[in-house]
Order: structure tokens, then C-alpha cells, then sequence
């Protein structure tokens, strides 16, 4: 999980090196100023040369908000970005002919999200859940959510779902118990209900969230609730990026903010 303020990004790679971004943290740009890409600049990028990595096989933008694909643009012309995953009904013509314009420019394949239920890579498989509400004027509980199944162990990837949206995951599957959770909306009240984290019972709950940001996430109800479930909660405002190996331990090693 980057380190990307208050927004979301995070990275899955698999051990041969497959590599899915999802979401891309971004700023909210404040009375159209342009934006200025500082997070994909001095976060994103050094991050990922870091590790190596040079191409994301797969971008998912779990939905249309800045703070979660804002940083599209820049990403996408200094790093080799094979395929954006998105759920085409969310975004409004204008931010899709943007989206397609910078597909075309970087020669990254644009797919749909309604056509692919399930994503496979050696070893990982993606489970794109449908808890869309697609006539929802909250952009939010039209989020992607995703359960990444790799060698026995279970990662919830949750956008900024909703608790109606929870509510649908929940009659829709048998979700199995979870490792890693990406907790949903920043740690916010509005998501992680009683009935979903009782049932998943995360091992680790990852919550991206900006240092003294003014919604003040993340709420203090959801911390308790998931350790009240013995999980283990980070949060990015804390611990900086966090990094958690997908061995028997769950080794978790997290890059403390300066």
C-alpha cells in the first residue's frame, strides 16, 4: 500500500513478477488549478523503481474519484501500463474520452470491468465481485471490489464501498475468511459494518489515509471494531507505505513517513 496521502493506491505482485496497480492516489485540484502529479513524482514512481518494477500488467480504478485515479495521467507516460481495468457505466463522457485519449497515447488496452468476472495470472486469481449500484448518484458504491485468491491466502481489495454495497457482497457470495483487507473509504463509518468484518474477520486491515486530513479518518469506531475481531490494523498516516509478504507469516514491513 503506497504512501499516497488521502487517497488510495496499492500494489499486488505475484511471484513471477505480474504486477496489478489498484487505484493511483491523486489530489482533489482545488478551483480547476492544474494538478501537479507530486504523489506519482516523489511517492509512486521511486517507489516502484525501488522494487524493480518497470510495467503494471493490469490498472484498476475502482471508480471515478481524483483521489483514487488522479495521478493516471502521469503514471501512465513514465511507466509501461499494459491494461486499465475500469467499470465504464461509472465515469461521465468527458472523463472517459480523457481516459481513452491516454490509453491511445501510451498504447494501453482499455477493458471494461462488466466483461471480465474473473482475472488469471500464474498462481493469483482475481474475483471481480458485483456490488455495483449503478443507479446510485454516490460514485462511491459503485466501486470495483476484488478478491484476489493466491497460494491459500485471501486479499479483499474494497474501493470505497458502502455498507449497501457490503450488504450485496454479502448476499451475493460466501465470503471466505481474510488475510489482508484494503479497508474501505479510508477507514470511514460508512463502510466495514459489524456483518461483514464479523464474518471476513481480516487478519491485516490496511487503511490509506492523509496525515490531520479534515474528514478525519480514519473513524475511530472501525479501528476498534476490526481489532475487536483480532485483526491487525495499519494505517498509511502512521506507518507510511506498507509492505506485507504473502508468506506463512504475513511479514509485514511498513517505510515510516520523514
Amino acid at each position: 500500500m503506497f504512501d499516497v496521502g488521502q487517497g488510495d493506491s496499492v500494489l499486488f505482485q505475484t511471484d513471477s513478477k505480474q504486477n496489478i496497480m489498484i487505484d493511483t492516489g491523486g489530489k482533489r485540484t482545488e478551483n480547476h488549478k492544474q494538478p501537479n502529479f507530486n504523489i506519482s513524482k516523489y511517492k509512486t514512481i521511486p517507489s516502484l523503481k525501488s522494487k524493480g518494477v518497470s510495467k503494471v500488467d493490469y490498472l484498476i480504478i475502482s471508480h471515478p474519484h481524483l483521489d483514487h485515479m488522479g495521478e493516471l495521467p502521469y503514471l501512465a507516460s513514465h511507466i509501461n501500463i499494459k491494461n486499465i481495468v475500469l467499470l465504464k457505466d461509472s465515469f461521465s463522457k468527458a472523463e472517459l474520452y480523457n481516459i481513452e485519449k491516454i490509453c491511445k497515447s501510451n498504447r494501453i488496452n482499455l477493458i471494461d470491468v462488466n466483461n471480465l468476472h474473473t482475472l488469471t495470472l500464474k498462481k493469483a486469481t482475481l474475483r471481480f465481485m458485483d456490488t455495483y449500484i449503478k443507479d446510485s448518484d454516490d460514485k462511491n458504491e459503485q466501486s470495483i471490489v476484488i478478491l484476489i485468491s493466491y497460494k491459500h491466502k485471501k486479499i479483499l481489495l474494497t474501493g470505497d464501498m458502502s455498507i449497501k454495497n457490503e450488504e450485496l457482497l454479502l448476499q451475493r457470495y460466501q465470503l471466505p475468511r481474510i488475510d489482508i483487507l484494503k479497508v474501505a473509504h479510508h477507514g470511514s463509518k460508512t463502510s466495514s459494518s459489524h456483518n461483514l468484518i464479523k464474518l471476513i474477520k481480516p487478519k491485516i486491515s490496511l487503511i490509506s489515509s492523509g496525515k490531520g486530513n479534515k474528514y478525519k479518518l480514519p473513524n475511530q469506531e472501525v479501528i476498534q471494531r476490526l481489532q475487536g475481531f483480532g485483526s491487525k490494523v495499519l494505517d498509511t498516516q502512521v506507518n507510511g507505505e506498507i509492505t506485507v509478504k504473502l508468506n506463512s507469516n504475513l511479514t509485514i514491513t511498513t517505510n515510516q513517513p520523514n
